[in-house]
């Protein structure tokens, strides 16, 4: 379950093992204080929420630990190769959770860096400039896609990070 609110967005799943996954994704300056050591607070945050504690309440689980605290913003090399290297998966780019673009990106840049390597070793000289640029080409696209997903999220526009979320990003690694 996917829930927007004011300062961000909430997503809970059940795993295989029974268990449950409440995540709180925001920006930092707009998380309480030591929230990774007070359970407190993480469970008046869960609380405050529309449908996401409803739906943890409704299938008998409580929130007993606080939260591991995480980045999972956007970021990415800007230059994803070099003389003798390359960066592949998450070590060239990785996207907002929203985006669920974990997985294909992983495999897509595996199999551009797989190509890149391969034209390298067969004399293409400019073969690794060339995944380092479809790469930024992806980064845009990524960017564009990302504005329009955030930007359907009409009810909170007028909240920081909502707006932060309608410029163009520009966090790299």
């Amino acid at each position: 379950m996917i829930e927007a609110v004011e300062g961000g967005w909430w997503y809970a799943t059940f795993l295989a093992n029974r268990r449950l996954a409440v995540n709180f994704y925001s920006d930092p300056d707009f998380m309480p204080r030591r929230l990774g050591t007070r359970l407190d607070l993480w469970q008046q945050m869960v609380g405050e929420t529309r449908f996401i504690s409803r739906w943890i309440e409704s299938a008998g689980y409580q929130i007993s630990d606080p939260p591991r605290i995480a980045s999972a913003g956007t970021v990415w090399l800007e230059n994803a190769a070099g003389p003798d290297w390359l960066a592949v998966g998450d070590a060239a780019v990785s996207f907002d959770p929203l985006s669920a673009h974990g997985m294909t990106t992983a495999l897509w840049t595996g199999n551009e860096a797989a190509e890149a390597v391969a034209l390298a070793l067969t004399g293409h000289g400019a073969a690794l400039d060339s995944y380092a640029a479809r790469l930024r080409l992806g980064v845009e696209q990524y960017d564009r896609e990302r504005r329009q997903i955030y930007a359907r999220e009409i009810r909170f526009t007028h909240h920081p990070f909502w707006q932060r979320r309608q410029k163009p990003i520009d966090h790299r690694a």
